[in-house]
């Protein structure tokens, strides 16, 4: 499995971290 660091804004809602989050754990 790759890590792929994302650079996520602090501003970011948490809903949309949650799902970045969710698309890592998936592999994209």
């Amino acid at each position: 499995i790759v890590k792929i660091k994302i650079r996520i804004p602090k501003k970011l809602n948490r809903k949309q971290k949650d799902l970045l989050e969710q698309l890592q754990k998936v592999g994209l």
